[in-house]
């Protein structure tokens, strides 16, 4: 008599979560929406650029996106067409290497799988580290020019070039680029005594969004 009374409480219990569990279901089988395939993060100064593939499902309405241990999101609308197609969604996030875990919604609200991706995002804290290149010499020629030689520089950080702008005797502000691989630069027409302001640009990895930029320092040139 106990174990029938044993027997008949188990089966009621396994009822009870077997209910609670087709309240979540449908046919027996749990519905997702299509999830995010090919999905990638490209890095950026206080902001990323999400990338991704959705599949042919029709009913996608919404996508999320969350980090910060799901204390930040963003949710924004898609018109699906039926096929698969590519999404790209730019936002801004703060500093720091940001695991995101992102959902696509249908309009019955049935989340998809999630898909989770790691991005870098750059910013003043990784900015204060970068340095200018270094000058070996700046100096007036007789010919009205000015000369900048550059010293050594390591380049493993993704330094690019640097932007430099001087006084021209006309007292036009210009601004001229030199490529990391120029030894040298000339600034035609130079206004003596005076100074050039420069700085470096970076791109860290090549799927960078955004240019990066060391502090602008000044050379005096006489």
């Amino acid at each position: 008599m106990i174990i029938t009374i044993a027997i008949i409480s188990m089966a009621m219990v396994s009822c009870s979560k077997w209910d609670d569990f087709k309240k979540y279901t449908a046919d027996g089988e749990t519905i997702y929406s299509g999830k995010v395939d090919s999905l990638k993060i490209l890095p950026g100064r206080l902001r990323v650029k999400l990338t991704g593939l959705l599949s042919a499902d029709a009913k996608i309405e919404k996508i999320k996106i969350t980090w910060n241990d799901k204390k930040d999101s963003l949710i924004f609308d898609i018109a699906k067409t039926g096929r698969p197609e590519a999404i790209e969604k730019i936002f801004s996030v703060d500093e720091g290497v940001k695991n995101f875990n992102v959902q696509t919604f249908d309009a019955s609200g049935n989340a998809s799988l999630i898909v989770s991706a790691t991005g870098t995002v750059y910013g003043p804290k990784y900015e204060s580290n970068l340095f200018n290149r270094p000058i070996l010499n700046a100096e007036l020629l007789d010919n009205g020019s000015a000369k900048i030689d550059w010293d050594t520089f390591d380049t493993s950080t993704g330094a690019k070039g640097t932007w430099i702008t001087y006084t021209t005797t006309a007292e036009k502000r210009t601004t001229v680029f030199s490529e990391i691989g120029e030894n040298s630069l000339t600034l035609l027409n130079y206004k003596p005594n005076t100074t050039f302001s420069y700085k470096t640009m970076y791109l860290p990895v090549p799927a960078v969004i955004d240019t990066l930029y060391s502090a602008v320092d000044t050379k005096l040139v006489r």
